[in-house]
């Protein structure tokens, strides 16, 4: 019986998808248009729209929100499927003392 760590089985699953997703020629931007909608966006990475959503609140996926819809470009879903993802710095307040 063989154990892996949650970081291993991370790591075994993206480079999975990887292999997949160059098979099908995502990784070169085949037949990918330049900027997709959610739905798109979630066509071309075989993931459910809210899980696409949800990476783009978080910021695993890079994207724009005009009004409210999200725009993710070519180059966007090719650095999430090559696991190049660019942290979200979010702000920081300091809690007040209180008096």
């Amino acid at each position: 019986m063989m154990f892996a760590t949650r970081e291993e089985l991370k790591a075994l699953l993206k480079e999975c998808i990887r292999e997949v997703l160059t098979e099908e020629g995502i990784s070169q931007g085949q037949d990918i248009p330049p900027v997709m909608t959610v739905e798109q966006a979630a066509q071309v990475l075989s993931l459910p729209k809210d899980t696409v959503y949800d990476h783009l609140n978080a910021g695993v996926i890079r994207g724009t929100k005009q009004g409210k819809r999200w725009f993710v470009s070519r180059e966007a879903v090719q650095d999430f499927v090559a696991g190049r993802v660019t942290p979200v710095i979010t702000k920081f307040s300091p809690r007040k003392k209180a008096l």
